[in-house]
């Protein structure tokens, strides 16, 4: 029997399989129902063009006019075209029900650090804020598109979790590397993050 606010591994885990379901439900109707909703236009194109062409000459550029040189691709952030060429690489070139049930699995994690971030101020807040990451509507929905959020949520949770747990003054070295590392990648992907120093503040 799990006690509220209790950590452990099977904790851990029910929290994760929690936060995985309705994203999984979502992208599984989507597959299921041959809906071609997984691309949002042309948002989702300046991602995954990045990534093809990365993959297809191993350069985050673009080819330059009137010669085969690459320059630069400085239009976006490389964090996410960077995720989705990875993925593409494993689960085949365009393969986007790959990328999203990748990022159902980024979502599960997201979930374990809101409650653990939630349990950083007390222990019993635990479940209901796992409770209420898996249901809600603006972030559940994100894994089922090519968009950036969910890997950018990914790393804001994480570094807010860490950063969080600090005054706990236990593994203070690995919680400031966590915070920096994650903060640094969210950087990568959307450059919304910059606003944040100045919210802290």
């Amino acid at each position: 029997m799990l006690k509220p606010g209790s950590l452990n591994a099977i904790a851990i885990s029910i929290i994760f399989l929690i936060g995985c379901v309705v994203p999984f439900v979502g992208v599984m109707t989507i597959v299921l129902t041959g809906t071609e909703v997984f691309i949002v236009g042309g948002d989702s194109e300046k991602f995954y063009r990045p990534a093809f062409r990365l993959i297809e000459t191993g350069i985050y550029g673009f080819a330059a006019e009137g010669g085969q040189s690459y320059g630069p691709d400085l239009d976006i952030l490389p964090g996410y075209p960077l995720f989705l060429a990875a993925v593409f690489k494993i689960f085949g070139l365009g393969n986007y029900t790959a990328v999203a049930f990748v990022q159902v699995i980024l979502y599960g994690t997201v979930t374990v650090a809101i409650a653990l971030s939630a349990r950083s101020f007390r222990a019993e807040w635990m479940w209901p804020a796992a409770f209420l990451a898996a249901v809600w509507p603006n972030m559940v929905v994100r894994p089922t598109t090519i968009m950036s959020e969910t890997l950018f949520l990914f790393y804001f949770v994480w570094g807010m979790c860490a950063l969080l747990w600090l005054p706990k003054g236990r593994y203070v070295f690995w919680l400031l590397f966590s915070t920096g590392l994650c903060f640094g990648m969210a950087y990568m992907v959307r450059p919304i993050l910059l606003f944040f120093p100045v919210l802290v503040l």
